[in-house]
């Protein structure tokens, strides 16, 4: 029989529970949202040439700053590349853009953001949630060279005994991990869970009670 190859496309994605913020970055350049469906989302302008030459924009996620373990109430910007969210669990925390993001966020919308690639040099590459933890944990090129030699050893040990029981907490829980990505066009769903994280800077705590909004002054 013939078999069918399928080829993912392009589509706009959101969220799939009830949205509890949105605001605009300082310069207007991207949407960030909250939702109770636990993750803040990046949205903003695909901007490319059609077959005419002509050029075309439309507007995709192309970012999920935050993937959570509580439904999200509330977010504000604090400056152009950084931003406050809280949710149920009552801690604000704080995410700065990954570098990573930012050369594929002008690749895509074609916005120089030279100046803050510039300023990313000693930034994480991006992110990823460690095993049974709530935090974004920043992750630089040595990292990344380090869990691909620890993995391809994993699977090598695995290999010489398929019944093998697992080494330690890691192998139990899977956690996915992050992987540089240079991308032209807004990422597909598998890309937005694992590779797109921003990493969290710092853990903001005070309130006994519940968090409905929070505000900033990104200046």
């Amino acid at each position: 029989a013939d078999r069918i190859h399928l080829i993912p496309q392009i589509l706009n994605s959101g969220h799939f529970s009830m949205v509890q913020d949105c605001c605009w970055d300082k310069y207007g350049r991207y949407l960030l949202s909250a939702s109770t469906d636990q993750t803040t989302r990046l949205h903003a302008e695909w901007k490319r040439e059609n077959n005419k030459n002509q050029i075309v924009t439309s507007w995709h996620e192309i970012s999920r700053p935050q993937i959570h373990g509580y439904e999200m109430k509330c977010l504000a910007m604090l400056d152009s590349m950084r931003f406050v969210s809280g949710a149920d669990e009552k801690i604000l925390r704080i995410f700065e853009a990954p570098r990573n993001f930012l050369e594929n966020f002008q690749r895509i919308t074609k916005i120089d953001v030279t100046d803050d690639i510039k300023r990313s040099q000693s930034l994480p590459e991006g992110a990823n949630v460690p095993a049974l933890g709530l935090s974004n944990k920043g992750i630089f090129n040595e990292n990344v060279r380090d869990h691909e030699a620890t993995t391809t050893t994993t699977t090598t040990m695995r290999n010489q005994d398929e019944y093998e029981q697992p080494l330690n907490v890691d192998a139990l829980y899977k956690e996915g991990f992050f992987k540089s990505t240079i991308l032209n066009e807004p990422p597909f769903e598998e890309h937005l869970l694992q590779n797109t994280l921003w990493p969290e800077i710092q853990k903001l705590y005070g309130h006994g009670y519940e968090l409905y909004t929070v505000a900033a002054n990104p200046s």
